[in-house]
This record gives structure tokens, sequence and C-alpha cells, in this order.
């Protein structure tokens, strides 16, 4: 399963509808019977400074730590790189845990719902699958 990007508004709101439990930096999907493990990233939309897009960061995901190594800072829903600002959404970067042997025995039941079939996450714009860091 590849690695995802989910926004900070997403983890907020599935974690207040009871579809996702936060535990230290892991995220558990009982729908999905999958955990990820959570890094702080940004999810880089579009550069909106007069140089453009001088670091070719448009559309991609980078970590809160190669951000910094380029000497960038995260405020909201800005990035700033020297004089380049972005907009984009803060979030974090999913990589799957491999499923424990016990999860992968017990079907495909939802928790807390007896008999009922899991559905599949919906994925939205702020779910996405994060493209490759360069």
């Amino acid at each position: 399963m590849p690695r995802i990007f989910v926004s900070q508004r997403r983890v907020q709101q599935w974690t207040e509808e009871g579809r996702v439990a936060i535990d230290g930096n892991q995220m558990s999907l009982p729908e999905l019977g999958r955990t990820f493990r959570l890094t702080e990233a940004f999810y880089v939309q579009r550069a909106v400074s007069e140089d453009g897009d001088q670091f070719k960061l448009a559309g991609r995901v980078k970590s809160r730590t190669q951000i910094a190594t380029l000497g960038g800072e995260v405020f909201l829903n800005s990035l700033i790189i020297g004089d380049t600002a972005y907009e984009g959404d803060p979030g974090f970067i999913g990589e799957p845990i491999a499923a424990s042997r016990s999860a992968r025995h017990s079907g495909s039941r939802s928790e807390g719902t007896p008999g009922s079939a899991a559905r599949p996450a919906q994925v939205s714009p702020s779910a996405r699958t994060a493209p490759k860091s360069t």
C-alpha cells in the first residue's frame, strides 16, 4: 500500500466522527483494519509569489524535515522558503504499518457493529496518495 497524505482538517473530522483513532504518531482506521505511521507534512498546492515555483514544489508533499532542510517554514496554510511563498495544506504523510496477525484474521467486520461489513473509506481531495518526495 502506498503512502498517503491526510490533511489536518481531515484527521480532525475523522476523529470527531469516530472513524480514526490516534495514538501518538499512529492513526488507525478500524473500518479498513489499517494503521499508518504519521509524519508531519505539507501538501504544496501552488506558488503565490512573483518569482514563481523556484523549488518545483507545486503538487508535491514534503515532510517538515524536508522543508527545514530547504530553509522553509510553515505557517497555517502557507510555506515560505526564502522569498518564495506557497499555499497548501498542512497534514501528515501516512505510511502503512503491517497489519497485526489478529487484525488479518478478524475478517472484514466493522468494530462496534456486529455483523456489519466494513466500508471502504471515501477518498477526498485532502486524503491523497503522497507523491514521491524529491
